[in-house]
């Protein structure tokens, strides 16, 4: 459509007819806004999904750590009848882990009183909303970042497994090369290394994330047997994988990256616990002292300890 144009002649006196468009100086016509602010498409955030919150009760409004008693692992011997076992009884030793609430991410910003009086939007909601998601963001790639080298001895590198120690979870350096047609053997490769170290496989308890170039490869292979995705429909279906071989399988961009080589995390939940402190002072609104305006700003105070290190994979891929 042709754009509409004033005509230079016509007006009164001779001159051009003025414009009051919402770029005059005038501004008498307004320039109309979609009501719904552009939409921002944040990375999804999974540390809820895969960690225990077990000992969120105990920090939250007060306390800057908690110590996790483990279960002492007891010795079992061979016995005939007729044993003395007075030497055998052992004293049960039991060991600890540190939670600590000791790390922080915030936001703050302002908002001045005509904006926010003339905006036809709720701009303080909106910019509040976005905070809060960009802090999920970042507390979740700060936490997987945190844990990449975690899991035990057994349950990472080239030579992965307790038992069979032939299990090929790849390496920084010689990371595992994924494609359609070997990606379900790799997933099932990872079950073993949880297998090996008898962690539970209890429906809901074991997880993998993944990036989403593994994800589309996942699709793309020949992964067609519902029995495989945990339901009665094909995992083919929709967008979401869904379930293999008792993994949650879940996507992420905030994995850790260098390169092309990805750092794939697997695991039961009891292997990671997370806890944030959470009180009435994390996010204030103040008046700004020095203008007609609104201060808001937000802290979250978190910590993550990982406590069972064999029900934990860490492992680096390559996706084509």
């Amino acid at each position: 459509m042709p754009r509409l144009v004033r005509s230079s002649t016509g007006a009164p006196g001779g001159g051009q007819y003025p414009t009051y468009d919402s770029t005059s100086p005038s501004g008498f016509i307004p320039q109309i806004w979609s009501p719904l602010m552009t939409e921002q498409f944040y990375p999804s955030t999974v540390i809820g999904d895969i960690a225990n919150t077990n000992h969120q009760a105990e920090i939250k409004g007060y306390g800057d750590s908690v110590v996790i008693r483990l279960a002492p692992q007891l010795t079992i011997t061979d016995h005939e009848i007729g044993d003395d076992i007075w030497d055998d009884y052992e004293v049960p030793t039991s060991t600890t882990s540190l939670l600590e609430i000791n790390q922080a991410k915030k936001f703050a910003f302002q908002l001045d009183d005509v904006d926010a009086l003339q905006s036809d939007i709720p701009l303080m909601d909106e910019f509040v909303s976005n905070a809060g998601m960009n802090m999920a963001t970042a507390v979740d790639t700060s936490i997987l970042v945190g844990i990449q080298d975690d899991a035990a001895a057994t349950n990472k590198g080239a030579a992965a497994g307790a038992k069979s120690g032939n299990i090929n979870c790849g390496t920084t350096g010689a990371p595992r090369a994924l494609t359609a047609a070997n990606v379900i053997k790799y997933i099932l490769d990872m079950a073993l290394v949880l297998d090996e170290v008898n962690i539970p496989r209890e429906m809901g308890s074991r997880y993998m994330v993944v990036p989403y170039a593994m994800l589309a490869i996942i699709k793309n292979s020949d992964l067609k047997d519902a029995s495989l995705s945990g339901d009665s429909t094909s995992t083919l279906r929709n967008g979401k994988t869904g379930r293999i071989d008792d993994f949650d399988i879940y996507g992420s961009n905030n994995l850790p990256v260098t390169g092309s080589t990805f750092n794939v995390l697997a695991g039961h939940r009891s292997a990671l616990t997370f806890a944030a402190q959470v009180d009435q002072h994390t996010l204030e609104h103040l008046p700004n002292p020095r203008k007609f305006g609104k201060l808001c700003r937000g802290m979250t105070v978190y910590g993550y300890e990982t406590v069972k290190s064999d029900a934990m994979i860490n492992s680096f891929v390559t996706v084509s």
